[in-house]
């Protein structure tokens, strides 16, 4: 009885520590779960789900990109034959809409015509709601579009149709007056259906997935579904600055946004994908319980244990100052004394526990410490090891390596583009090799920009690159360097002003199991490369 009243008063007096213990314990447990959900859980799963969308979109790209080109080149033709015969005659708007119907066949249902003035005012159409509108006041669009020269085309990005959210192209030609002639056609729904099928096929697919909505440049859903509120217009118009950006729109749910660039089509779209990740919030609140549960156990058996040991301490020195009282002779002889020394010699031993315990946490914190700077330094050399230090992209050691898994793989075409930058030996013999350095970076930054993702740059000598496009035909690949081509001699720094800055490229395509192996690929590509060259000499 006594006991136990002894218990429950030493319970009692450090309920407090107890209460203290289990308070820090769920602040500092909460603030580790939080941490380790922001870091880990949240980033992992939304770059999962955003590469597997973009891999699944990216396929739906390939499809659309033949529809929209047979459709632009169909447009082109027929502005070509509206420009024909705008030009021989003064034509009413009932035999303008005749031409067209004419040249669209079934689909004359599908297009509307305006003609535009000088000040940007549609001065006449078939579609009368729109008579008298004023272009100009979208003062970049107007400049862009007003600039073109007689019989210059000019073809907008795909839009959608605010009632009906059919997918339109607009299309414009510069007519002998400086007025214009526009084309609007309604393009065929079904792949845009197909798409949305896809989208809610991955939704029942992916647990976490909730929402994925598409806008074009100028902000209209391809949906009605599709909404889209201020948080969103002000991220999507962050975007340009990095890849995508993940938003914490509630305790569970995030957003990602960003920028698609389907295929090699000539435009892009905004993506804005909804992760609800609310079951790791029961899965948080069964771990957080069950892991401060067992410290508020631990705490208490520590205390009862502690109070153990010190009744077991307690009642042994009891028995020993009894033993020394009822025994004077003893305790003349050996009472005191001994007592002390005992005590000395176990505070030394404690002394020197302690020490030889300090001593081993310092150099598990030191070996701790070298170990994890090792790993840093193992995952950077050979991050090294895989990557050209000027321009960013793979050398020539992983561009060996990632064509060998392609070769040993087979499982589908790719084609290989090999070029070398041209006029660089000229540019570093007369502004410089930093010019020159600064020349591979701008090459590099084009072309990255200009391909895909799924597409490996790497540089593997001096003024050469190699290029694997995974899926791709030589036809599909060889657009793509035009367009780079393009690019580079338009947007090429003010220091490269006074030289033509290109490249010249040889392609190669293969056909899964192609008895090629990688030195056979290397030298017919270069081949094509000079040829390619060559035929820029003369």
């Amino acid at each position: 009885m006594e006991n136990s009243k002894s218990l429950t008063k030493y319970l009692f007096r450090y309920f407090w520590v107890l209460a203290v213990v289990f308070a820090i314990s769920l602040s500092i447990s909460n603030i580790i779960f939080d941490e380790y959900y922001k870091s880990k859980i949240v980033k992992n799963f939304c770059l999962s789900v955003y590469n597997t969308t973009m891999e699944s979109l990216d396929q739906w790209g390939e499809l659309f990109e033949e529809l929209y080109f047979l459709t632009r080149d169909e447009l082109s033709q027929i502005l070509d034959e509206m420009y024909s015969f705008l030009k021989k005659s003064s034509p009413t708007d009932q035999e303008i809409s005749q031409k067209l119907h004419s040249l669209l066949k079934n689909r004359k249902d599908k297009v509307n015509w305006y003609i535009i003035n000088q000040s940007g005012i549609i001065e006449r159409t078939d579609y009368a709601t729109d008579l008298g509108i004023d272009i100009s006041e979208k003062k970049d669009y107007w400049k862009v579009i007003s600039g073109l020269k007689p019989s210059e085309k000019h073809f907008d990005p795909l839009t959608f149709e605010i009632k009906t959210n059919n997918p339109r192209l607009f299309t414009y030609i510069k007519l002998p007056n400086e007025y214009l002639f526009e084309i609007g056609i309604t393009i065929e729904k079904k792949p845009f259906e197909k798409l949305l099928e896809n989208i809610e096929f991955r939704k029942k697919q992916v647990l976490f997935l909730k929402e994925i909505s598409i806008f074009n440049t100028s902000l209209a859903p391809i949906s009605p579904y599709f909404n889209l509120t201020g948080t969103d217009k002000k991220l999507f118009n962050e975007i340009d600055s990095q890849s995508f950006i993940i938003y914490n729109a509630g305790k569970w749910l995030h957003n990602i946004y960003s920028k698609w660039h389907p295929g090699n089509l000539p435009f892009d779209f905004y993506l804005k994908i909804q992760i609800d990740l609310s079951i790791f919030g029961k899965l948080k609140n069964l771990i957080f319980w069950t892991f401060n549960l067992i410290i508020l156990l631990l705490s208490t058996v520590s205390i009862l244990s502690t109070y153990a040991l010190s009744r077991g301490i307690q009642k042994s020195l009891k028995i020993l100052f009894d033993h020394v009282k009822h025994n004077s002779k003893i305790s003349k002889k050996t009472g005191v004394i001994e007592i002390d020394q005992l005590i000395d010699r176990y505070d030394s031993l404690i002394k020197q526990l302690n020490e030889q315990l300090e001593e081993k946490e310092k150099f598990t914190g030191l070996l701790s410490k070298e170990i994890s700077q090792k790993n840093k330094l193992q995952k950077r050399l050979e991050k090294l090891a895989l990557t050209d230090e000027l321009t960013g992209v793979y050398n020539r050691y992983a561009a060996l390596k990632i064509l060998s898994a392609y070769l040993k793989t087979n499982r589908f075409k790719i084609t290989i583009c090999y070029f070398d930058i041209d006029h660089l030996k000229l540019i570093n013999d007369s502004i410089g090799h930093s010019a020159g350095d600064n020349l591979l970076k701008f090459v590099v930054e084009v072309v990255k920009r200009c391909v895909r993702k799924s597409d490996k740059i790497a540089r593997i000598g001096g003024d050469e690159f190699l290029i694997v496009f995974p899926n791709s035909s030589e036809k599909e690949v060889k657009f793509i360097m035009e367009r780079v081509n393009s690019s580079l001699n338009n947007e090429k720094p003010d220091e490269f002003k006074s030289f033509e800055v290109s490249i010249s490229y040889g392609l190669i395509e293969l056909e899964p199991n192609s008895s090629l192996d990688i030195d056979d690929i290397l030298k017919i590509a270069d081949k094509k490369m000079y040829q390619n060259k060559r035929s820029k000499k003369k």
